[in-house]
């Protein structure tokens, strides 16, 4: 790995690391006043096994990825390896430099056995001060699981991608440490989690923490909130500054800019040397040409824009900010950042590890059951199906790279490529479209609307073309095509995109609808509609992506399906009771939906509703 020689500087506030009383910042054990992070001239050796064995072979990574140089920087790395000077406030990183950073890797270390509130204590007893009193230390607890809205999950066992995922973040920021690194933080969120996680780290930034993470491809909605934005290619600084200037610094040099493009997009088709359009214009035998081609215009691509860098007023404020401020340091040096030691001794944290082993048998489940979130049962499903038959493929607005817009269709389009899993422009007549003309020249598409509310541009391809198709010609004429994506009332979404389409669609002749609710009937239904030679519309809650639940051991079969429009037994039962009363409505208020939550709380049926509606049917 290497970088330019020259200096990148990521300057840093730090505050008291535990913001409670009797904290003391000047105590040797804390971090004080304000630091720069800088790395010069950094490159780095790693030794693998290659040949006989006990021969090694040592590669030096001469191309940075953000991943590595993020554990470089966080001293996640072995510093054997490392060439060139990693500084805080001109000084060498203190070899413990890992006590007092946090650090959430991509892959989660949670403990799936026990609980998010305990996987949380169990961090906060090795790495808050044991002078912080139970009270205290309980108290930061209940204020992380708030601000990561896992108050309301804290005694569930963190199964789900997502939930491991904000679980691993709240263990880190419970330590409050003044530096936190992490990789990737909205990996396996959806568009909503995602948007409340980088809120809570802005706001832990604004409040003088130092925030640091790799993303892959950013929504606008997520990028507008970057302070400072480092772009790197080939181990080479491309633009280091604020993040809000970027864009004005590469279209001042040329570059074209399409106002409806994401920025971060944008960012990433000029390092890259715009290779999507080689890509397309290449034709098929001539891969080693097309490697080459592709290799040369990246060296020349990087060269080329670490030059402009170099040459710029942002590089230069850089280097002179730089400069002034390891002067002020090299005058007024903390020695707190040599004396920096783990803030638990030994035996207490052996004490912790060890309950921590007996609360993990105990917990353990002997079940062959597994937890899965809605979101995961579909993508699993799907997977199965493309996997299974070549016919099938799925198209819709952002479902291939950015793996949906609520993140269903993660991972997929890396697996089967551009050809199976297509990105489309925003016009759902257009690929509604063309997804009933492939149903009818007997392939299986399934089509996604960003939000049912959209499949209304689409309505005259999904009723005229798909149902009466299949519907008028008695069966004759197969059109087998699945419209999904969420449907009905979400949170923040407003009257816009709050409408619930199951009356419409349900009363539509050719047509069948499946809801799921659990995660064994997304799979099962998911899987069943595709095979299906109907059009079959799936109707999904936003809501439930995220909500867990048990997959039994047959459900987590690939030939597992579930019969469309057979009821499931739950429970063997001797008799059936019913109730001898009037329907009652308890269905959302008749209003438009508000885009406030406590206003939300009162439109949208809440279980208080259905118990109030239970007793006035009965008298109670």
């Amino acid at each position: 790995m290497s970088s330019n020689n020259d200096p990148v500087a990521i300057p840093m506030i730090e505050r008291n690391l535990n913001d409670l009383p009797g904290m003391d910042t000047s105590g040797p054990k804390t971090l004080t006043g304000e630091a720069v992070l800088s790395f010069h001239n950094i490159s780095y050796r790693e030794t693998v096994q290659s040949g006989f064995p006990f021969r090694k072979k040592t590669w030096v990574i001469e191309r940075l990825s953000n991943i590595r140089l993020l554990d470089v920087l966080a001293a996640r790395k072995d510093p054997r390896g490392l060439s060139g000077d990693i500084l805080i406030n001109g000084k060498p990183r203190p070899a413990n430099f890992q006590c007092t950073s946090g650090y959430v890797p991509q892959n989660d270390m949670v403990m799936r056995t026990v609980t998010v509130r305990e996987n949380v204590e169990f961090s906060a007893a090795l790495r808050i001060p044991t002078y912080v009193t139970r009270h205290e230390k309980r108290n930061r607890i209940s204020e992380v699981l708030e601000l990561l809205h896992l108050d309301g999950e804290s005694n569930v066992k963190p199964r789900s991608k997502e939930l491991r995922k904000r679980t691993s973040i709240a263990m880190e920021l419970v330590a409050e440490h003044p530096i936190l690194f992490l990789d990737d933080p909205t990996m396996d969120l959806d568009l909503r989690t995602t948007t409340d996680v980088i809120s809570v780290l802005r706001r832990m930034s604004m409040r003088g923490r130092t925030i640091i993470f790799s993303i892959n491809q950013p929504p606008y909605s997520i990028f507008r909130f970057f302070d400072s934005l480092t772009l790197v290619a080939s181990g080479k600084v491309m633009f280091h500054g604020p993040a809000q200037e970027a864009l004005e610094y590469f279209t001042s040099a040329g570059y074209n800019y399409d106002s409806h493009n994401n920025p971060a997009d944008f960012f990433l088709d000029i390092i890259n040397g715009g290779f999507s359009a080689i890509l397309d214009t290449e034709e098929d035998g001539h891969e080693d040409d097309k490697y080459k081609e592709l290799s040369g215009r990246q060296h020349q691509v990087t060269e080329n824009l670490s030059n402009m860098y170099t040459q710029s007023s942002l590089y230069s404020e850089m280097r002179t900010q730089l400069v002034s401020l390891l002067e002020e340091q090299n005058a007024e040096r903390s020695p707190a950042l040599e004396d920096v030691t783990c803030v638990t001794p030994f035996w207490h944290q052996l004490w912790w590890i060890i309950c921590r082993s007996f609360n993990n048998i105990q917990g353990f489940s002997w079940d062959t059951a597994i937890q899965l979130t809605v979101r995961e049962a579909i993508n699993q499903g799907m997977d199965e199906e493309l996997e299974r038959d070549e016919k099938v493929f799925l198209l819709g607005e952002e479902v291939a790279q950015y793996d949906g817009a609520y993140k269903v269709s993660r991972g997929l389009w890396k697996k089967y490529g551009d050809k199976r899993i297509i990105d489309t422009p925003i016009s759902e007549m257009g690929f509604a479209g063309i997804a009933v003309g492939a149903a009818m020249a007997g392939l299986r598409p399934i089509c996604e609307f960003m939000t049912f509310n959209f499949s209304m541009q689409a309505i005259d391809q999904v009723i005229n073309s798909a149902a009466k198709t299949y519907y008028m010609s008695a069966g004759l004429q197969p059109v087998p095509i699945v419209f999904r994506g969420p449907n009905g009332a979400s949170a923040g979404v407003a009257a816009q995109h709050s409408q619930c389409f199951a009356a419409w669609y349900g009363h539509c002749p050719g047509l069948k609808v499946v809801s799921p609710w659990n995660s064994e009937d997304a799979k099962g239904l998911i899987k069943s509609a595709i095979r299906d030679d109907n059009p079959v519309v799936m109707l999904e809650n936003e809501l439930m992506y995220g909500v867990a639940f048990e997959l039994p051991t047959e459900a987590q079969s690939k030939d597992f399906l579930i019969p469309i429009g057979k009821a499931k037994i739950e429970r063997q039962g001797p008799a059936f009771n019913f109730l001898d009363a009037p329907a009652v409505r308890v269905t959302g208020a008749d209003v438009p939906m508000p885009y406030a939550k406590i206003l939300e709380d009162n439109s949208i049926p809440q279980v208080k509703d259905i118990i109030f509606a239970v007793k006035k049917t009965l008298n109670v």
